[in-house]
């Protein structure tokens, strides 16, 4: 081979080198992102699975306390036996909150008692009248939803039968959860 070929040939080389190393760093640089938006759910996933373990190792008729992680981008939920929380079942002491509804039970949990991190994502601007413009939180909650399922139902206390938690900023609590015959309930502290 000539020189001019030989030069041409590692100017290719070189350039066909590049690109690959180019889209190696672009396709890195977008995983490593993902990889934290992950690492991020885990961390409160981590707290919710500590949750649901500890109401799973409870004895009836005994209590426990733990902690608990919460985070403005999530609420967390607990689902009974019913396949969805409706609005007109909902009280201001279980935890009712500017949401919508109905909450629909994540496929992973259909027939089991489940407690659930869902992901709000967003805000509905509804108007009633009388009222204005009022936003309420679009939760939603499906299979890429962090849920564990529990041995027992779930509640905020002896008169709900479902659990709604949500902070509007990032919060370790203290979770003392009281296992009843027929429930555990959580008291967030």
């Amino acid at each position: 081979m000539n020189k001019k070929a030989m030069a041409m040939l590692e100017v290719i080389t070189a350039v066909v080198l590049s690109v690959i190393m180019i889209f190696l760093l672009y396709k890195y640089a977008f995983s490593s992102f993902k990889i934290v938006d992950k690492e991020e759910t885990d961390v409160y996933g981590f707290y919710t699975k500590q949750l649901a373990n500890t109401i799973n190792e409870i004895l009836v008729n005994s209590e426990k306390s733990t902690n608990y992680l919460s985070n403005k981008d999530y609420v967390l939920i607990g689902f009974n036996n019913q396949e969805i929380i409706a609005e007109e079942s909902l009280k201001d002491e279980c935890g009712k909150l500017d949401i919508v509804y109905p909450l629909t039970k994540p496929k992973q949990c259909l027939g089991k008692s489940c407690l659930c991190l869902c992901k709000i994502k967003g805000i509905i601007e509804t108007t009633y009248p009388g009222y204005g413009d009022l936003g309420d939180k679009n939760v939603v909650c499906d299979e890429k939803s962090a849920c564990e399922v529990v041995n027992t139902n779930i509640a905020r206390n002896d008169r709900c039968n479902y659990l709604l938690y949500y902070q509007e900023n990032d919060n370790l609590r203290n979770v003392k959860i009281q296992k009843k015959q027929d429930k555990a309930v959580l008291n967030f502290n």
